[in-house]
């Protein structure tokens, strides 16, 4: 529905000549680059961050909660289903982390031995993308690990 409203107001934006849409974006073949468009030369400076950081944090919010849910099955399915029914929540916690970065590693290694001749274009851009968030929800990992007390590491490292 939202995406419904955001294409019908930018339809009515342009069409009503508020805005001058560029030749190359009017081609309907083209049309998926009319909201980056928008967001870049219609919304001031400070709105332009605030819905470019929105749509990174819905974007890193899918990919953890697809790594969480991998792991959880994982966990509950596999792990105490099969090799340890009895395992405690220690136990637990170190495989959902192993198994979360066994899933991570496997995605991006995926994603860099994938070409884009053999996907096609708009697929490799979306791998690219996943690629580029995982990157960034890994070193938000990896600081978090690296701040925990006791880990010789200084509390500046948490932000």
């Amino acid at each position: 529905m939202m995406f419904l409203f955001i294409g019908t107001a930018l339809f009515s934006f342009y069409h009503s000549g508020a805005g001058l849409l560029p030749p190359e974006l009017q081609d309907t073949a083209k049309s998926d680059g009319v909201f980056p468009f928008f967001i870049m030369n219609e919304l001031p400076t400070g709105i332009t961050g605030l819905v470019i950081a929105s749509i990174f944090a819905a974007g890193m919010s899918t990919i953890s909660t697809s790594y969480n849910n991998t792991a959880t099955v994982f966990l509950t399915d596999y792990y105490q289903g099969i090799f340890k029914r009895s395992a405690s929540d220690k136990q637990a916690m170190r495989v959902l982390y192993i198994f979360s970065l066994v899933v991570i590693l496997w995605m991006s290694l995926s994603n860099l031995l994938l070409t884009e001749e053999a996907l096609g274009n708009q697929f490799h851009t979306y791998l690219t993308t996943v690629f580029g968030t995982t990157v960034i929800f890994l070193v938000g990992f990896l600081f978090t690990l690296l701040a925990k007390p006791g880990s010789g590491k200084s509390e500046s490292a948490k932000h």
